[in-house]
């Protein structure tokens, strides 16, 4: 499977940031360890390359500032939390499940073999992804997913639009607390339309951006966003896009458009599948 970054980038699309003159974070973490100011030009998903997240040098990191729950494991460390560049590392398997089930319930499966859906048959989905908490020699955290729960219950949405419900969660969250693995947070698919974040800042059609802000309250919560038919699928290539964010600051409350010193308030995080192939 040929697996893509979103091609977007954020600042201006599908929301102009940008346009509608919001403040740049003073304080962004980067890789090289420091706080800085928001690039807008340079913020858009990576699909890191690397097949072992323990390559990179010590002195590559993300500061961590935010929420600290007092579950966090890396309250006991001398330094705090040192976030890997590599943010995000998925299985394989668990990628090929969640672009299974997305395709599914948009009626492409082995039988209709891989083609884009009409637009009558697209319909969103998602699920819950869990896992376990890692940190190398030099005290640098990870999550890795290790599995998604997106069946009993199977929850269907329409072309741009899924809700979980109370009792989807709760069954989800009861199975992951039973198999002991940790929760990281949600996902659900943009059938034919890149990953990206909705805003209900700009539009009443979807709240991403909220939903991310109300359940990633701490460093190793996330949001993800697949795309299960890029254009490749079209010339026959088996192929994905997808999309990992975090909150800038977890804890802290959105601002609001128009505000004098607005924020996006969101970031992408670095994401890197297991034995995949990726091409940016």
């Amino acid at each position: 499977m040929l697996i893509k970054a979103s091609p977007l980038l954020y600042s201006r699309q599908p929301h102009n940031y940008v346009e509608q003159k919001a403040t740049p974070e003073l304080r962004f973490p980067l890789a090289d360890g420091t706080l800085s100011q928001r690039d807008f030009n340079n913020d858009k998903d990576a699909i890191m390359k690397i097949e072992e997240d323990q390559l990179l040098p010590k002195e590559y990191f993300l500061q961590y500032h935010g929420f600290q729950p007092e579950n966090d494991p890396t309250l006991s460390f001398k330094e705090g939390a040192r976030l890997h560049p590599v943010e995000i590392v998925m299985d394989k398997h668990v990628l090929e499940k969640m672009v299974e089930h997305s395709r599914q319930v948009c009626g492409v499966d082995k039988s209709t073999g891989l083609q884009r859906p009409t637009n009558e048959n697209l319909m969103e989905t998602g699920g819950a992804l869990a896992g376990y908490l890692k940190n190398d020699q030099y005290g640098r955290v990870w999550v890795h997913i290790t599995k998604s729960f997106h069946q009993d219950p199977e929850v269907i949405g329409t072309k741009d639009r899924v809700v979980f419900d109370i009792d989807a969660q709760g069954n989800w969250l009861t199975r992951i607390h039973e198999e002991h693995l940790i929760h990281f947070g949600f996902w659900h698919s943009h059938p034919t339309y890149s990953p990206f974040q909705s805003d209900e800042r700009f539009w009443g059609g979807g709240a991403d951006v909220q939903a991310t802000q109300l359940t990633c309250k701490a460093w190793w919560k996330l949001a993800m966003v697949i795309d299960p038919f890029p254009s490749e699928v079209e010339q026959g290539i088996d192929a994905v896009e997808i999309g990992a964010y975090k909150m800038v600051t977890p804890g802290a409350e959105l601002s609001d458009l128009g505000e004098e010193e607005w924020t996006m308030g969101w970031r992408s995080a670095s994401i890197l599948v297991k034995g995949g192939r990726s091409i940016e």
